[in-house]
This record gives C-alpha cells, structure tokens and sequence, in this order.
C-alpha cells in the first residue's frame, strides 16, 4: 500500500493537534502567589511530534540514484514508460487522497 506524503502530512497534524489538546488539559491552575504569564508549553511528545514533521518535511521527493538512472535511461533512448499504468496510478492516488480528505 502507497501512502501519500499528503497523507502523512496530514496524520501527523492530527496527532499534534491531539497531543497540544492532551497537554492543554494536563495543565492545572498556576500556584498560589505565582506570577502570571503569557506563554505555550509543550510537551515532550508534542515536541517530539513536532521533530518527525519537520523531518518528513526535509524528505527529497525524489530518490537521487532513481533519477540519476532515469536520466541515463532517457539519454541512452531506452526510456519507455507506460502510459496506461503512469494513468492507472494517478488515477489511484487522486481516489486515495480525496478518500483520505486531501486535496486532489
């Protein structure tokens, strides 16, 4: 099964929003006599959360030895991608986002 990284994306901001919510009720009233202040604490999974989003961010979208193959395929003429199948999977992955609730 193919995910789509908007899928993952989105997965992942529900889950951090669940963990600030989490966190939100956790928190108690300040002590007696203690300052007030402004300010978010987070807790460590959300920070943790946090860390893995920023991550599959900086993910390339592309593998570049599979590029590096391609192009080398395409300069070599041997190159023949299928266009039913390349229509099949963009076919599938829009019905998989719009099922998911992305954007398609």
């Amino acid at each position: 099964m193919k995910v789509s990284h908007g899928q993952v994306h989105e997965a992942a901001q529900a889950y951090l929003r669940e963990l600030q919510r989490a966190a939100r009720r956790e928190g108690g009233p300040a002590p007696a006599g203690a300052p007030p202040q402004d300010g978010v604490v987070l807790s460590r999974d959300a920070k943790e959360a946090r860390r893995w989003l920023d991550r599959l961010a900086a993910l390339p979208d592309l593998d570049p030895s599979r590029l590096a193959d391609l192009k080398q395929r395409v300069a070599d003429g041997t190159y023949a991608p299928d266009a039913s199948a390349i229509a099949d999977q963009i076919l599938a992955r829009s019905l998989a986002d719009r099922l998911a609730g992305g954007r398609a």
